[in-house]
């Protein structure tokens, strides 16, 4: 079943002429299916996206026409400057929605045009005067729905985008890293409640294979292979931004890990000692709790013989009794601020 499409697509639908004949570029579209509704009138669509989902999604319909690309990453390839158009989804981050229109204007044509759209809940009324800080000069084509939909002219001139320059680096006192992130990587630029509780049960000896879901930034993964350097990590996360920032950070800290891009434990084989998490409960500025919910039930066959779920999340969250339905038990390894850090042993 096709995802059902969201509002800002729907006003792009409305708005179907301005993508008419047109060469598009998309970048951190929703969904497949919010980019296949688009491509209809379109004369080619180039899709950019960091969301491994959206990538499994689109896979058959870029080999099914080989005028329509898809690009899967975290934003250092270079785009060619030969769209007619760039469409940027808002982002919840708002330096993740600066750099993708940053990439946005570099693969445009001198003629090119630069179209925004989001939700008024993501904040897309004070976007226009964002982007006119960016272009000059910014028109609202159109709202409807509680969206918005901007429109822009490509400036005469444009800043080649250089991925390094949104890197921000931090160091993490409490477990003594050095952290590297992209905008739109959960955490970015700081180190989460959540997260912070979540390293303090670090005493509890760790041994084994430990796969990290949901890896963000790689804050969890590389303070375990510091602390104990004998460990073998695998580290999954569904976005390109977060993984690349996971490289990073692992490198920058001496510690190896494998890194893969999943869905959920979809691309995930073999079994770990250890399942660690900081699990997300947002998608966008949505709030879901399938991810994880279907993370915690599917968990258990991914671990080995004595092997250990250990998990960080408010406390308000229904996540205890998933947990007991999926391990028969459900022990609390430590509280503070909101949130407990959740153990259970196979």
């Amino acid at each position: 079943m096709m995802d059902p499409l969201s509002s800002p697509v729907l006003l792009l639908q409305k708005n179907a002429d301005l993508l008419e004949g047109m060469r598009i570029l998309m970048l951190e579209p929703e969904s497949g299916a919010a980019v296949t509704a688009l491509a209809k009138t379109a004369e080619q669509v180039s899709v950019f996206t960091s969301d491994c989902r959206v990538r499994d999604q689109l896979e058959s319909w870029a080999e099914a026409d080989g005028q329509n690309t898809l690009c899967f990453g975290f934003g250092a390839q270079t785009t060619a400057a030969e769209h007619d158009l760039a469409i940027v989804f808002l982002q919840k981050s708002k330096p993740r929605t600066d750099m993708l229109l940053q990439q946005a204007l570099q693969g445009l044509n001198e003629s090119g045009r630069l179209l925004l759209v989001g939700a008024n809940k993501a904040g897309i009324k004070s976007w226009g005067k964002r982007i006119e800080k960016l272009v000059g000069s910014v028109e609202k084509v159109d709202s409807a729905r509680h969206c918005v939909l901007f429109a822009a002219d490509r400036p005469d001139e444009v800043a080649a985008f250089d991925i390094e320059q949104w890197f921000e680096v931090n160091q993490l006192d409490q477990a003594d890293l050095e952290v590297h992130s992209l905008p739109g990587v959960f955490s970015h630029g700081r180190l989460d409640v959540g997260t912070r509780l979540l390293l303090g049960t670090m005493e509890n000896r760790i041994k084994g294979h430990v796969l990290d879901f949901g890896c963000g930034a790689g804050v969890v993964a590389a303070a375990v292979g510091k602390k104990y350097p004998n460990t073998k990590l695998t580290m999954v996360d569904i976005s390109e931004l977060a993984l690349e920032s996971s490289r990073r950070t692992l490198a920058a800290n001496g510690v190896e890990g494998q890194i893969q891009a999943s869905d959920g434990l979809g691309n995930i084989k073999g079994r770990f000692d250890l399942i660690i998490s900081n699990p997300p409960f947002h998608e966008g500025i949505s709030t879901r709790y399938d991810t994880t919910e279907n993370f915690i039930r599917a968990s258990r066959r991914f671990l080995k013989p004595r092997g250990e779920f250990r998990i960080v999340a408010n406390n308000f969250l229904q996540y205890p009794a998933i947990i007991k339905e999926v391990y028969g038990h459900c022990e609390v390894l430590a509280s503070g601020d909101g949130f407990n850090v959740y153990q259970a042993r196979v």
